[in-house]
């Protein structure tokens, strides 16, 4: 943090969702002539990434920002935890305040999970 940016440079996040703080910290790291080489996370939402259109949309695509950035960019990623693994710790809290949050975690993987 703060020093220049030169060489092989690990990003460290807290969150990655759709990938476009990745793509950007990737850019930004390029331009100044250093080399994006991974990515550490907290937590992959295992969210469908979003890649622009020709047009200037943005459009949900089949694969996660993880995927893209392991697959795509060929850059390694560690993640502490995964959305899946958030799922299943809210299954086993049934009858406590945490549990009464799985229905909105699950809906929120139905409508962008991977």
């Amino acid at each position: 943090v703060g020093a220049p940016l030169k060489g092989r440079v690990l990003i460290v996040d807290d969150v990655m969702s759709a990938g476009t703080a990745a793509r950007e910290s990737i850019a930004l790291i390029k331009a100044a002539g250093a080399t994006p080489h991974a990515m550490a996370i907290a937590l992959d939402r295992q969210e469908m990434a979003t890649e622009k259109q020709a047009d200037g949309s943005v459009q949900d695509v089949p694969h996660s920002a993880v995927q893209y950035v392991r697959n795509t960019l060929g850059m390694g990623v560690c993640c502490i935890a995964q959305l899946s693994d958030l799922l299943s710790y809210l299954s086993a809290q049934d009858g406590n305040e945490m549990g009464q949050h799985l229905p909105k975690v699950q809906a929120y993987r139905d409508r962008y999970g991977v």
